[in-house]
């Protein structure tokens, strides 16, 4: 892989600042454009949803990535790590992480239902529990209830969207901006995946969004484009709308295989490990993106 330090003027806290300036700046537009799609369409239509679900993407995840990155160097593409040198060469890390991403399943499944059960005081688990059907609720709206054209909206909203735009706020430019600070790679991978877990405001699925925001970060570490945390994100998010849809409620791709045995679990750990070490070897110099 070609590498390239982005010399970058201002300091990694000054950059921060600017990163975070913008995104609240796009919260308050977001919360704006929300407030008047609520008065043209109502709050609870699926429209609506979709529309204001497509809109936070644009103003509160992808203006703030590429703003900020226009600002602090001359070479956004760069800094948000979208350049690859030969895509042909990604299909087969893009093949090893889909895989990955299906073998781990069964291993996550005991992850989230350890989360699940961990014990939090009654006013606290009454308000955590709120929230999640809250976020349960504005899915099941957003998904709709409709034939395929249903199915391909949903998959376009919630898995493509959804997935270029939290991987280009979360990867392209918030690990990328800790990274090219000079913050020990996995540091950043761990900050920002435990921040994009934060991010969603649901304890009960803290731990599993986290390690899934890891794996996401060391995606982009090991293969140097954002464009496969992008493509494996947002499958993960299209077998979440498909399996809501087989499962005929608002479960998500966390939900499939729950009545896995510890042993499942104990071989999906094993595969996922050895994977992992297999998808780190192939992707490591195919991306030929920059790595700072």
């Amino acid at each position: 892989m070609t590498t390239t330090d982005i010399k970058l003027a201002l300091t990694l806290p000054k950059r921060l600042a600017i990163f975070g300036c913008i995104t609240i700046v796009g919260f308050f537009l977001t919360t704006m454009v929300a407030y008047l799609i609520t008065l043209k369409f109502g709050g609870d239509s699926t429209p609506a949803m979709r529309i204001a679900a497509i809109m936070q993407d644009v103003l509160l995840l992808i203006l703030p990535a590429i703003a900020t990155a226009m600002l602090v160097t001359r070479r956004p593409a760069d800094l948000l790590a979208l350049r690859v040198a030969s895509p042909r060469r990604l299909w087969l890390p893009g093949v090893l992480a889909a895989v990955t991403l299906v073998v781990s399943t069964p291993a996550m499944n005991a992850v989230i239902a350890w989360n699940a059960a961990l014990p939090l005081p009654d006013g606290l688990a009454a308000v955590m529990l709120e929230m999640e059907q809250s976020a349960a609720a504005a899915l099941s709206v957003i998904q709709g209830h409709g034939g395929v054209g249903d199915i391909i909206v949903a998959v376009f909203v919630m898995g493509v969207a959804a997935g270029f735009a939290e991987e280009l706020f979360f990867r392209g430019a918030f690990q990328r901006l800790l990274v090219t600070g000079r913050v020990n790679v996995h540091v950043a991978v761990w900050v920002v995946g435990i921040v994009f877990s934060l991010i969603h405001m649901q304890f009960y699925g803290f731990v599993p969004r986290m390690l899934l925001g890891v794996y996401f970060g060391y995606l982009l570490v090991w293969s140097g484009t954002v464009w496969l945390p992008i493509i494996i994100h947002a499958l993960n998010n299209t077998l979440y709308v498909l399996n809501a849809r087989l499962a005929g409620e608002g479960s998500a791709l966390e939900t499939i295989g729950t009545g896995d045995t510890a042993v499942w679990a104990a071989v999906s750990v094993v595969a996922t490990v050895a994977l992992l070490y297999v998808l780190n070897r192939v992707s490591r110099g195919r991306g030929g993106a920059v790595i700072a």
